[in-house]
């Protein structure tokens, strides 16, 4: 007969399912808080390395804006020389050349034309053919914008090696008549990137505006003046900085952040191969699912084993009860579990249990005494205690560690705890969470602030659920309360060690702590890269095993003295594991404890190479500006003097402590209108630079000319703008082409002005009669009987009567008239804006009377005649030529009729 089931028809599971489900129930869980503690950690260090991955790339992108600037700085200064106005190329190349040297610029300085030709290289001796026309578009931009232009990555006119270049324009007389370039080579650009010190495997690139690659740290010979990759241009094109993962040009699969410049529109890319951090994450899960397979095998394993014996324990428990119910006697024997033996020798001596139940009993109460005992002693270890709460009494019974865990010898009614026990706000919190259990019946656990009876604070971690009879009746509330205050302590201090971490990865520097026996105790990303150590490598390791015995040598002076509490400070080439070197400020800053006892020292170590490279650059900057033969004076926007290089004194006279401070006006020689300066200003601020030459006063008074390039240079960062003046003195200069030009326009007997002036002096008349109509009057002189004197005579008193001659001319007309002499005996005389016919005849009338006069020639007393022809403008001629032909012809028909007379030109005579 099949004995009946209970609970209804379905046999419940095995002992060994439940064990292999129990197995299951613990092991699953753990195995998913792993996975989800290593995912976590992945994450959170890959956003930790975008960061400052981003970082980096902004800070290289002000590195890339300051190449440019120095670039332009260096064009600026070679295109004001004077050098390139007065055409003096020879002697400009060998001076740039020697700059572009120190400057270790390899590109070169190139000057173009406006069609785009080089007039000269450095980088091609003097003399020699010059490439064909590059960089056109440039070249048209800065003519046309009158501006400093950045070109796109380009190969090189010479070499084809991929280039930039930065041209500016130089400027005559306000007007641009060469481009000047200096070109920055893609070598130049990868040395910016291989001084990061950036791991190798990473790819690193500067891109042109144009997303050209300019300079590469993986195969630049490969990609250098390529197109970047699809996807970065995208995103280049959406925003000037982002994160993105995606293909490089190589077929690299990375995590890349980049960075442009809002400035220059340079951009800064930084690839991170995702091999490089993801290959620890593959390990980890590999050994976390090699592990958790083999605990799962081993744990299903023991559970079946352990089943079995269990299963064999109660089927022979089942035989014994079966045996009993039957009256049946069986021998007791081992079922191979110590409870289940038990159980059988039980069922198997029920009668001689029950004769001694009065012996069992008292046995009974002493186990649950020592078991009352040991469990006070549980509690007082684990720092746990118990309370139970009883609803019809309201009465709360509480365990002896409860009042120990408190400090109380009484705990105060619950309505009393508030502000006594417990802070108000989690005392309500508390009285919220026992209102929640009573009306849903479901436990609560809350960790709370409280307070010990000498008003110390603690935490404390309570449970509670609510106690019911059989029938769901609810008879009170039970719970525990345990002492947390040493895990939020520690909690609060891995929370603050964490916090530090964080700031300490953020900054480029090295940080680390050692302690008074030379034992790393922390440190921060930058050090454990710099010295290629996980951080699990470099905790506990001494100082003198990492550095090495030769230079833990050269430091440990350094060392002990700061352990002496002396900080220490001092620069050093270091050498990186991988062997690349590099310059660094170190400082050792002693570490006290809350009694000023030293405990150890904090190392912080920045790698200064990139500072070093600029000091270098700034001091070949201040050493042109010192030695330059211009001189160079620099202003704030208001004319403030700011800045002067010694050239300046050794040409205006004013030291640099008497100029600085002063408005620029101090130079002002007053030899101009205000609508010269007025014109100046307007050009610099319409074009960012003038060109001139300008009249300016020496400290002892002495006026000179100066050949003067005003340039406003930008502001750069939290810099303001600033005006850069550049000049020499060309006073002998202009005194010599003044006399050259008096000489080459004025007659050599007289000093009258010759035909070439007068045909200048009558083109301006007649360009300024076409806007503002007015008359113009040419009258062409000739002397009559000069040829019997010169001959009676001779030359020298010939030239004597012509001198006396062309004074009295000058003496008959006004200032605004020209007498010109054209040669031999002929004059010509220019009167401007005659009132009227009448007036010319006026004025022709009183030259005859005049020149009739005798004149004393050398003791001689002689009296001359004189013919005048007469053209007016615009009715005789509309050019220089025409009239001045017109009166030599009105002249020939006064002397055929009758000489020393006057005659206006007609069209009869035109027609003859």
């Amino acid at each position: 007969m099949e004995a009946p089931r209970l609970g209804g028809s379905k046999p419940p599971p095995s002992v060994r399912k439940v064990i292999a489900y129990l197995v299951l129930v613990c092991f699953v869980p753990g195995l998913l808080g792993g996975l989800a503690f290593i995912l976590r950690e992945y994450y959170g260090d890959r956003d930790a390395l975008q960061l400052r991955t981003l970082q980096t790339a902004r800070a290289m992108v002000q590195t890339v804006d300051a190449q440019l600037d120095q670039a332009e700085l260096l064009a600026l200064a070679l295109a004001s020389s004077g050098r390139l106005t007065r055409r003096d190329f020879e002697d400009f190349h060998q001076r740039a050349q020697s700059l572009i040297n120190a400057s270790q610029f390899a590109g070169g300085v190139v000057l173009y034309d406006n069609q785009g030709q080089q007039l000269l290289n450095t980088r091609v001796p003097f003399g020699r053919a010059l490439p064909q026309r590059k960089n056109i578009a440039q070249i048209r931009n800065v003519f046309a914008s009158a501006k400093a232009v950045s070109s796109e990555v380009l190969p090189s006119s010479l070499d084809g090696t991929p280039m930039v270049s930065v041209a500016v324009p130089v400027f005559d007389a306000g007007k641009v008549v060469y481009a000047l370039s200096v070109g920055i080579t893609s070598e130049r650009l990868n040395g910016l990137l291989s001084v990061q010190g950036l791991p190798a495997q990473w790819v690193v690139g500067i891109l042109d505006p144009a997303g050209t690659i300019a300079a590469r740290t993986v195969a630049p010979e490969k990609f250098v003046g390529q197109p970047a990759a699809a996807m970065l241009l995208a995103q280049m094109r959406a925003a000037p900085e982002g994160m993105f993962e995606g293909l490089t040009r190589d077929g690299i699969d990375t995590l890349s952040v980049f960075s442009t410049s809002g400035r220059s529109g340079w951009t800064v890319a930084i690839g991170v191969p995702k091999a490089s951090f993801e290959a620890p994450l593959m390990r980890s899960l590999l050994w976390l699912g090699f592990g958790a397979g083999m605990v799962l095998l081993v744990s299903i394993g023991l559970a079946r084993y352990l089943g079995g014996r269990i299963a064999t324990a109660m089927a022979g428990l089942n035989r014994y009860v079966q045996a009993m119910a039957n009256g049946e006697n069986l021998a007791p024997q081992s079922l191979q579990i110590q409870e289940a033996d038990a159980v059988a020798l039980a069922i198997a001596h029920a009668a001689s249990m029950l004769a001694q139940r009065s012996e069992a009993l008292v046995a009974t109460h002493a186990v649950l005494v020592r078991r009352e005992a040991e469990l006070a002693d549980a509690q007082r270890i684990a720092g746990i205690g118990s309370w139970t709460w009883d609803v019809a009494s309201d009465e709360t019974q509480y365990s002896q560690e409860v009042y120990a865990i408190f400090g109380r010898q009484e705990i105060p009614h619950f309505s009393e705890q508030s502000a006594t026990l417990f802070p108000h706000e989690a005392w309500l919190a508390l009285r919220q969470a026992r209102l929640n259990m009573a009306r849903t019946g479901k436990a609560y656990q809350l960790e709370l602030p409280a307070f010990r009876q000498d008003g110390s604070p603690i935490w404390v971690y309570l449970r509670s659920e609510v106690v019911r009879d059989a029938d769901g009746t609810v008879l009170g509330m039970k719970g525990t309360v345990q002492d947390i205050t040493e895990r939020k302590h520690s909690e609060s201090i891995a929370h603050s060690e964490r916090f530090i971490r964080v700031i300490t990865n953020a900054i480029p520097s090295m940080v680390a702590y050692w302690d008074s026996k030379l034992r790393c105790k922390f440190a921060n990303q930058s050090y454990l890269d710099w010295w290629d150590k996980s951080e699990a490598a470099i905790l506990e390791v001494s100082l003198q095993e990492l550095m090495g015995e030769s230079l833990f040598l050269v430091n440990e002076p350094l060392i002990r003295a700061a352990l002496r509490g002396e900080a220490q400070s001092f620069e050093r080439f270091l050498t990186r594991p991988d062997g690349s070197q590099g310059h660094v400020l170190a400082q050792y800053l002693p570490a006290r404890d809350a009694h000023g006892r030293v405990q150890g020292f904090i190392m912080l170590v920045s790698d200064i190479r990139a500072v070093k490279l600029a000091e270098g650059e700034l001091k070949l900057a201040a050493n042109i500006y010192q030695n330059v033969t211009e001189a160079i004076m620099v202003t704030d926007l208001s004319g403030t003097i700011l800045s002067v290089n010694p050239a300046f004194t050794q040409i205006t006279g004013f030291p640099a402590q008497e100029a600085v401070g002063q408005p620029s006006r101090l130079l002002r020689s007053d030899r101009h209108d205000p609508a010269f300066y007025a014109s100046l200003w307007e050009q610099l601020q319409a074009s960012g630079q003038w060109k001139g030459e300008i009249w300016n006063r020496r400290k002892n008074g002495e006026v000179y000319l100066e050949w003067q390039t005003i340039t406003r240079i930008g502001a750069s960062g939290d810099a303001s703008s600033r005006y850069v003046c550049v000049f020499h003195d060309v006073t002998d200069t202009w005194h010599a082409n003044e006399a050259n030009r008096h000489l080459a326009l004025h007659d050599a007997l007289t000093d009258l002005p010759n035909r070439t002036l007068l045909i200048e002096r009558l083109e301006r008349q007649i360009a300024i009669a076409e806007r503002e109509p007015r008359q113009i009057a040419v009258l062409f002189l000739d002397l009559d009987g000069f040829k019997a004197v010169n001959d009676a005579l001779g030359h020298a008193a010939g030239d004597a009567l012509l001198i006396a001659v062309a004074r009295k001319l000058q003496s008959l007309v006004r200032q605004t008239d020209t007498v010109a002499r054209l040669g031999g005996d002929e004059f010509v005389i220019k009167l401007d804006r005659p009132e009227n016919r009448d007036e010319v005849v006026h004025v022709a009338e009183r030259i005859l009377q005049t020149i009739n006069e005798p004149l004393d020639i050398q003791g001689h007393a002689i009296q001359l005649g004189i013919s005048i022809g007469i053209a007016v403008y615009p009715e005789n001629g509309h050019s220089a030529e025409a009239l001045i032909r017109h009166a030599d012809e009105a002249m020939y028909e006064a002397k055929k009729l009758g000489r020393n007379q006057h005659r206006f030109f007609s069209s009869e005579l035109a027609g003859l």
